[in-house]
């Protein structure tokens, strides 16, 4: 599969797994729970395989495992955000900071 199929694909999926995070976050209600949860992590399976797809491309420099470890925490966030409704405004400021973080290596790629 060619770079820019893998970068397209990987960025929506970034972007639908952010804003199904921050929905569970904004409105943690039971009834929501099976559907937001079921889109968020197809968003991250699909993060996950066009993340590895790139991170072969490119021998799997150090930055990837840096956010290999940011996919996991954000991944986990939308679960959390059900069960753990009291810890959802730390929860979405520690997110927007991983967010923010996750670009930084992604653009800078600083090791």
């Amino acid at each position: 599969m060619p770079y820019e199929l893998f970068k397209f694909l990987h960025l929506v999926s970034v972007i639908l797994l952010i804003a199904f995070t921050f929905s569970a976050f904004a409105n943690p209600s039971s009834s929501r729970r099976k559907l937001v949860l079921a889109l968020a992590g197809s968003a991250s399976l699909l993060v996950l395989i066009t993340g590895l797809g790139m991170g072969h491309i490119f021998n799997f420099p150090g930055w990837f495992f840096a956010k290999l470890i940011i996919w996991l925490a954000i991944s986990a966030f939308a679960g959390v955000a059900f069960r753990r409704k009291a810890l959802n405004g730390p929860l979405s400021v520690i997110t927007a900071v991983l967010v923010v973080l996750a670009t930084w290596l992604a653009v800078f790629k600083p090791f």
